[in-house]
Protein backbone atom coordinates (compact mmCIF):
# COMPACT_ATOMS: atom_id res chain seq x y z
CA UNK A 1 0.00 0.00 0.00
CA UNK A 2 2.74 2.27 0.40
CA UNK A 3 4.72 1.44 -2.71
CA UNK A 4 1.59 2.30 -4.20
CA UNK A 5 0.84 5.51 -2.33
CA UNK A 6 4.62 6.57 -3.45
CA UNK A 7 4.35 5.78 -7.04
CA UNK A 8 1.02 7.76 -6.72
CA UNK A 9 2.74 10.69 -5.50
CA UNK A 10 6.07 9.84 -7.71
CA UNK A 11 3.66 10.00 -10.97
CA UNK A 12 1.82 13.59 -9.80
CA UNK A 13 5.21 15.44 -9.34
CA UNK A 14 6.45 14.63 -12.51
CA UNK A 15 3.17 15.55 -14.29
CA UNK A 16 3.27 19.27 -12.39
CA UNK A 17 7.14 19.39 -12.86
CA UNK A 18 6.69 18.35 -16.91
CA UNK A 19 3.96 20.71 -17.69
CA UNK A 20 5.62 24.08 -16.58
CA UNK A 21 9.04 24.44 -17.83
CA UNK A 22 11.22 27.46 -17.14
CA UNK A 23 13.95 28.92 -19.79
CA UNK A 24 16.40 29.32 -17.58
CA UNK A 25 18.68 31.81 -19.91
CA UNK A 26 16.04 33.96 -20.89
CA UNK A 27 13.92 34.00 -17.83
CA UNK A 28 11.08 32.66 -19.69
CA UNK A 29 8.17 30.80 -18.29
CA UNK A 30 6.69 27.81 -20.69
CA UNK A 31 3.38 26.41 -19.92
CA UNK A 32 1.84 23.26 -22.37
CA UNK A 33 -1.56 22.63 -22.45
CA UNK A 34 -4.02 20.28 -24.63
CA UNK A 35 -5.10 23.63 -26.78
CA UNK A 36 -1.15 25.67 -27.28
CA UNK A 37 1.75 26.44 -25.34
CA UNK A 38 2.18 29.70 -23.39
CA UNK A 39 5.46 31.12 -23.62
CA UNK A 40 5.69 34.41 -20.96
CA UNK A 41 8.81 36.01 -22.56
CA UNK A 42 10.58 38.69 -21.03
CA UNK A 43 14.43 38.05 -22.93
CA UNK A 44 13.24 41.73 -24.89
CA UNK A 45 11.98 43.49 -21.66
CA UNK A 46 13.02 47.20 -21.09
CA UNK A 47 13.46 47.80 -17.50
CA UNK A 48 12.73 51.43 -17.85
CA UNK A 49 9.31 52.53 -17.59
CA UNK A 50 7.28 55.29 -19.51
CA UNK A 51 6.48 58.24 -18.07
CA UNK A 52 2.91 57.78 -17.12
CA UNK A 53 1.00 55.37 -15.14
CA UNK A 54 -0.61 53.89 -18.21
CA UNK A 55 -0.71 49.74 -19.61
CA UNK A 56 -1.99 48.73 -22.80
CA UNK A 57 -2.15 44.77 -24.62
CA UNK A 58 -1.51 44.75 -28.24
CA UNK A 59 -2.88 40.94 -29.85
CA UNK A 60 -0.67 41.05 -32.92
CA UNK A 61 0.48 38.06 -35.73
CA UNK A 62 -1.25 35.10 -36.23
CA UNK A 63 -5.25 35.87 -35.07
CA UNK A 64 -7.59 34.80 -37.63
CA UNK A 65 -11.02 35.08 -37.18
CA UNK A 66 -10.13 33.78 -33.28
CA UNK A 67 -12.65 34.68 -30.07
CA UNK A 68 -10.68 35.74 -27.26
CA UNK A 69 -12.06 37.12 -23.89
CA UNK A 70 -9.89 39.74 -21.44
CA UNK A 71 -9.88 39.90 -18.00
CA UNK A 72 -8.54 42.92 -16.07
CA UNK A 73 -8.31 42.36 -12.22
CA UNK A 74 -10.86 39.09 -12.80
CA UNK A 75 -13.64 41.57 -14.36
CA UNK A 76 -14.03 41.11 -18.35
CA UNK A 77 -13.26 43.58 -19.93
CA UNK A 78 -13.12 43.04 -23.93
CA UNK A 79 -14.95 39.87 -25.40
CA UNK A 80 -15.04 39.55 -29.57
CA UNK A 81 -13.34 37.80 -32.55
CA UNK A 82 -10.12 39.19 -33.96
CA UNK A 83 -8.11 39.28 -37.17
CA UNK A 84 -4.80 40.53 -38.04
CA UNK A 85 -4.91 43.55 -40.32
CA UNK A 86 -1.53 42.27 -42.10
CA UNK A 87 -0.55 46.05 -43.37
CA UNK A 88 -0.40 47.12 -39.46
CA UNK A 89 0.52 43.92 -37.41
CA UNK A 90 -2.46 44.48 -34.75
CA UNK A 91 -5.18 42.36 -34.49
CA UNK A 92 -6.40 44.17 -31.31
CA UNK A 93 -5.33 47.08 -29.14
CA UNK A 94 -6.88 47.37 -25.48
CA UNK A 95 -5.97 50.08 -23.13
CA UNK A 96 -6.01 48.50 -19.63
CA UNK A 97 -5.69 51.81 -17.92
CA UNK A 98 -3.48 52.37 -14.93
CA UNK A 99 -0.70 50.07 -14.60
CA UNK A 100 -0.44 51.10 -10.72
CA UNK A 101 -3.78 49.46 -10.42
CA UNK A 102 -3.37 46.26 -12.24
CA UNK A 103 -2.85 42.95 -10.29
CA UNK A 104 -3.54 40.58 -12.78
CA UNK A 105 -4.45 40.06 -16.48
CA UNK A 106 -6.10 36.85 -18.20
CA UNK A 107 -7.19 36.26 -21.25
CA UNK A 108 -8.24 33.36 -23.15
CA UNK A 109 -8.26 32.63 -27.30
CA UNK A 110 -10.60 30.32 -28.73
CA UNK A 111 -11.76 29.02 -25.45
CA UNK A 112 -8.59 27.72 -24.67
CA UNK A 113 -6.51 27.76 -21.29
CA UNK A 114 -6.49 30.87 -19.51
CA UNK A 115 -3.28 33.06 -20.03
CA UNK A 116 -2.72 34.35 -16.61
CA UNK A 117 -0.19 37.07 -16.08
CA UNK A 118 0.35 38.83 -12.21
CA UNK A 119 2.54 41.71 -11.08
CA UNK A 120 2.88 43.05 -14.43
CA UNK A 121 5.72 45.97 -14.34
CA UNK A 122 5.52 46.76 -18.38
CA UNK A 123 3.30 49.35 -19.77
CA UNK A 124 3.11 47.15 -22.95
CA UNK A 125 2.38 43.50 -23.50
CA UNK A 126 2.40 42.16 -27.38
CA UNK A 127 0.65 39.11 -27.72
CA UNK A 128 1.20 36.80 -30.93
CA UNK A 129 -0.11 33.59 -31.59
CA UNK A 130 0.63 30.60 -34.28
CA UNK A 131 -2.72 28.74 -34.36
CA UNK A 132 -3.24 26.16 -32.32
CA UNK A 133 0.43 25.86 -31.72
CA UNK A 134 1.81 28.22 -29.06
CA UNK A 135 0.79 31.77 -27.67
CA UNK A 136 3.67 34.37 -27.25
CA UNK A 137 3.35 37.04 -24.79
CA UNK A 138 5.90 39.91 -25.08
CA UNK A 139 6.66 42.52 -22.11
CA UNK A 140 7.96 46.43 -23.18
CA UNK A 141 8.26 49.87 -21.71
CA UNK A 142 8.50 51.07 -25.32
CA UNK A 143 5.36 52.69 -26.73
CA UNK A 144 4.30 50.76 -29.71
CA UNK A 145 2.86 52.81 -32.85
CA UNK A 146 0.55 50.81 -35.35
CA UNK A 147 -1.13 53.56 -36.83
Amino acid sequence: MKLLKFLIFISITCIVVFSCKQDVLNKNLIFENEKYSILLDYSKSTTTKLKGDFSYVFFENGFDNDSISVFLNKNKIYSGTITTDLSLGLAEDIELGKLSKIKELSFKINNGRDVIIRNINHNSLKVNYKKDSMVRVSFTNKFIRYR
